[in-house]
């Protein structure tokens, strides 16, 4: 028996299970979309490509996988998505079952993704892969990850490129709820196994991120006149903004941001709305160039952080805490484990940096990819231990970009 007839025979049963699933569910999400979106999908259906495919696609909002469930309405699909799913009770083992989902383990050594996706493919299924590994903050796409290229090279598989445009203002990373607005999928580029032989992994790297590259403030830039507007959320424009954004454009400070409906705030006096488009609208007269969007203010963060940890390098300090984080560790099968909560914070010590939670501690030269998923979930590994640290509306955002940013420094 062939590897590719072993893998058929391994999910032969779970994809006719899938198969019905998206039968009784695509009804419901194409009517969940068409409420909550202006609707345009290019469709990704099987006729593309004979036999299965990789559909990589750009990452800017949570519900991006229902467009293209949406989109490809002839093809069984399984979706790569973060672990932390199968540790959501009681639905995450619902969603596993019947979703067809390849488990990834954000912020972990020695991943058995690649693995999974190459059975998936050989068992027949296509692949939904959001290739930039997650989800933009700044409505601008992230560098892919690293890999993509190699990987299709390898599967043997047709490369298909899916661009999704709009769902950054649909719903924001850091907001908590739904906005009714614009959304276009468009199919961007099918390679096929001969097309992708011929390119080197490299190659393939390079036209994946051209083919997904997505700009949300240039996009409403060039719509002229008419960019696009999207209604009001539940909570407000604004709400869980200070979970993406930490420093103030006005004085600098990290950590006294505040947000309630469209507005996000300063205790300083700073005031910002922001609007319909997703544009920002100062209201304190006395900024004269304050940012426009949230990719500028994005900047201003990481500007502000780099100075800190240049000016901790030396010194005993906490650059910045929290009150109210929980620790927990996760092992091989999705269990988790709650071991400490308290206060959160970096700290520089003798010109080393430390993340401290609680009673724990871990020295930020032994973290190895933080990340994080949704906007209140970090996540990382320290050896072979893997932990995930939740807060609420606190900014965990700053503990990575800083963390990151050291790494940067050794590199």
């Amino acid at each position: 028996m062939t590897k590719t007839d072993k893998s058929k025979a391994k999910y032969e049963s779970e994809i006719k299970r899938h198969r019905r699933f998206k039968k009784l569910v695509r009804g419901p999400i194409m009517l969940w979309l068409e409420n909550n979106s202006i609707l345009s999908l290019d469709n990704i259906g099987a006729e593309l490509t004979e036999g299965p495919a990789i559909i990589a696609v750009n990452h800017a909002a949570i519900y991006d996988f229902l467009f293209v469930t949406a989109a490809a309405a002839d093809r069984d699909v399984a979706y790569v998505a973060s672990e932390h799913l199968m540790r959501i009770k009681p639905w995450g083992q619902l969603i596993a079952r019947y979703a067809s989902i390849i488990p990834h383990k954000k912020g972990a050594k020695g991943s058995r993704t690649a693995a999974r996706i190459l059975e998936r493919l050989s068992a027949g299924e296509s692949v939904y892969l959001a290739v930039e590994g997650e989800q933009t903050w700044n409505g601008i796409s992230l560098p892919i990850k690293p890999g993509n290229g190699k990987l299709a090279k390898k599967s043997g598989a047709s490369l298909i490129t899916y661009r999704i445009e709009g769902s950054y203002l649909m719903r924001p990373r850091w907001a908590p709820d739904m906005r009714y607005g614009k959304v276009d999928g468009k199919l961007v580029n099918v390679y096929t196994p001969e097309m992708l032989a011929e390119m080197s992994a490299e190659e393939v790297d390079e036209a994946i991120a051209r083919d997904l590259y997505f700009d949300i403030w240039e996009w409403q830039r060039n719509a002229g006149s008419e960019p696009a507007e999207y209604s009001h959320s539940r909570y407000g424009f604004a709400a869980g903004l200070r979970r993406a954004l930490c420093s103030c454009p006005k004085c600098s400070k990290i950590g006294n941001l505040t947000d309630e409906l469209d507005m996000i705030k300063c205790d300083c006096g700073f005031e910002a709305r922001f609007t319909e488009t997703g544009f920002l609208d100062i209201r304190d007269g006395s900024l004269k160039d304050g940012p426009e969007t949230i990719a500028d203010w994005e900047k201003l963060d990481e500007e502000r952080i780099s100075e800190l940890i240049k000016s901790a390098e030396h010194t005993d300090l906490e650059l910045f805490g929290d009150e109210d984080g929980t620790l927990y560790s996760v092992d091989r099968d999705h269990n988790e484990f709650a071991f400490d909560d308290g206060r959160l914070s970096l700290e520089s010590r003798s010109g080393r940096f430390f993340l401290k939670m609680g009673d724990e501690e871990f020295a930020v030269d032994d973290i190895y990819d933080m990340t994080m998923v949704q906007a209140g979930r970090l996540l990382f590994s320290v050896g072979k231990d893997y932990y995930e640290i939740r807060s609420g509306l606190t900014n965990l955002r700053k503990y990575m970009q800083a963390i990151n940013i050291i790494a940067r420094k050794k590199d």
